[in-house]
């Protein structure tokens, strides 16, 4: 019960104070960043969605955010020269000092996070899950929210595929600050020249338009006066919001559509990137099974073409699967198989049956393969018998072509030894007698019309 109770207590209040802290870091780290790479900090929030309380602090106003998941800052100007850099830094910086305090964390601490949470009080394990499930949602997750926050790696990718009109709607912003800085100072004659400024520099922007308004329509000879102009371009501030892709109004173009795209992918595509390059073997294998359905294909159709185009396909894939892909008897098997079937259909028998030789050998090697059970029966299942089954038969219909009629015939009699020991063996299980006998009787029929079909060849002469 008092385990149940920690386990609970941790979870439930533990992770979420330790998320805070966290949060309350990355604030910190960002806000010096900002300041160090030239910057000016109109605005630092800590905690995302339905804002709490505001208090302003010198030139900067405080936001406590509802929930503790992610700290964001409103920083303009700083170097034009080295903008973009600066802003990159801003945006990756608290994630790079998150995963230093993951692995720190990671080292100090002595027992497992299970464990440590069902013991009793465990602040450096909640801490150090509040951390990991931060850095998964601001490393992996591409997100923002209509109120501009964002995680990390939304800010990265917003910066790198940033659109001109969301650096226009920044510019304004900075500059609608700067003027209720300068307000807030008693600077009237600045504050509306940094307004001007603004205007001249990006036109009728809205947000400037209404803080224009708001101080040609208040006198400012007063304290109080400017105390409440100041309030009302807060408000204006706070209230200006560009529209989100998708809301009424907006008609993104084929270069924002793109750019959304890109954004929306590229996380996850850098995560799948990653994941092939732990094991390629999977995605050789994916492509190795591509290559042999798409080749049945074109071998069924029977156009030569398409089938000198298909070996071709093979000849440039073989070499790099090789490289990563372990051949297994089944992988060699399936592959020859199918080369065969294309050398056939291209004409070039003596190719087809020296790869069919080698499906053949292969589809033995994958039978033998299997263990044994106490009875020395093996556990080949019914798809590979059949497999090989076939395999005899396609070989049969080589040969024939090739004149070969005594070794098609060769070749058919040992299927048919095969399919004759299969159905002496399936009669050990009732289960599987019933499940194997139409498959037996087809391969059966198979036979025989191959069989009827070489010797009319060799009565034909």
């Amino acid at each position: 019960m008092l385990e149940a109770f920690w386990l609970g207590s941790n979870w439930l209040v533990g992770v979420p104070v330790a998320a805070a802290i966290v949060v309350a870091l990355r604030e910190l780290a960002r806000a010096m960043l900002a300041g160090a790479l030239g910057f000016r900090v109109f605005e630092v929030k800590c905690g995302v969605g339905r804002r709490i309380a505001t208090r302003t602090v010198g030139p900067v106003d405080l936001v406590l955010g509802a929930l503790p998941l992610a700290v964001s800052i409103l920083a303009e100007s700083g170097s034009a020269r080295h903008h973009l850099r600066g802003r990159l830094i801003q945006a990756a910086g608290p994630l790079a000092l998150q995963i230093g305090l993951g692995l720190w964390l990671d080292r100090a601490l002595t027992a497992s996070v299970p464990d440590a949470f069902s013991r009793g009080f465990a602040p450096w394990a909640s801490l150090h899950v509040a951390n990991a499930l931060l850095i998964l949602l601001h490393g992996l997750l591409p997100l923002a929210s209509s109120a501009g926050d964002r995680t990390d790696v939304r800010w990265v990718l917003d910066e790198v595929f940033g659109a001109a009109e969301e650096s226009r709607h920044a510019r304004a912003r900075y500059y609608a600050r700067s003027a209720r800085h300068a307000l807030e100072r008693g600077d009237v004659t600045r504050a509306r020249a940094v307004l001007d400024r603004g205007s001249t520099q990006l036109g009728r922007d809205p947000l400037l338009v209404a803080c224009e308004e708001i101080l040609r329509g208040r006198e400012l000879d007063s304290v109080v006066d400017q105390g409440a102009c100041v309030d009302a371009l807060r408000r204006a501030i706070e209230e200006d919001v560009p529209l989100r892709p998708g809301e009424p109004g907006d008609s993104p173009s084929v270069a924002a559509r793109l750019r959304r795209a890109a954004i929306a992918a590229l996380p996850l595509a850098t995560v799948g990137l990653a994941a092939l390059a732990a094991h390629p073997e999977l995605a050789a294998r994916f492509a190795h099974a591509r290559l042999v359905s798409s080749s049945a294909t074109v071998a069924a159709a029977g156009s030569r073409p398409a089938c000198e185009a298909a070996l071709a396909r093979w000849g440039r894939w073989l070499d790099p699967l090789d490289l990563v892909l372990a051949s297994d008897a089944a992988t060699l098997r399936d592959r020859h198989a199918q080369l065969a079937r294309l050398e056939r259909c291209r004409g070039d028998l003596e190719a087809a049956i020296a790869h069919q030789r080698r499906a053949n050998a292969a589809a033995e090697a994958a039978l033998m393969a299997r263990p044994e059970d106490g009875g020395g029966r093996s556990h080949a299942t019914l798809a590979d018998e059949l497999d090989l089954i076939a395999l005899l038969r396609q070989t049969a219909e080589i040969e024939r072509d090739r004149r070969a009629f005594r070794r098609a015939l060769a070749a058919l009699a040992t299927a048919e030894r095969r399919v004759e020991r299969l159905g002496r063996l399936r009669g050990v299980d009732a289960e599987a007698a019933a499940r194997e006998a139409p498959a037996l009787e087809l391969e059966g029929d198979r036979i025989a019309s191959a069989r009827e079909t070489i010797l009319m060849h060799m009565r034909g002469g």
